[in-house]
């Protein structure tokens, strides 16, 4: 049997990439790809790209912040938009900066 690992932990885990599940109110999982955690000023963001959703287009990922600390610790979807645009001005700066 699998562990089953806190998708925070698992975010935060610079050495796990694998995907994760994330639970919605009505208990509707949805797997996600990690793509990136971004610190951005005082807050911490991380990008996730839906594994198996045929509604949403392949190249499509969501910003969501990452609130609280420890048992209180949550992912809250970001639906601000100019939040999602720093965070993949961020996240893009930071991939264009890798190909250098």
């Amino acid at each position: 049997m699998d562990e089953i690992i806190n998708p925070l932990d698992a975010l935060l885990d610079e050495n796990n990439n694998d995907n994760i599940v994330l639970y919605a109110e009505d208990d509707e999982a949805t797997e996600f790809e990690q793509v990136a955690v971004i610190p951005m000023e005082d807050a911490l963001y991380c990008i996730l790209r839906p594994v198996d959703m045929p509604e949403i287009e392949d190249d499509v990922a969501f910003v969501f912040a990452i609130t609280g600390e420890g048992e209180e610790a949550s992912l809250d979807l970001v639906e601000d938009d100019e939040i999602i645009d720093a965070v993949f001005e961020i996240y893009y700066s930071l991939f264009d900066e890798e190909e250098e």
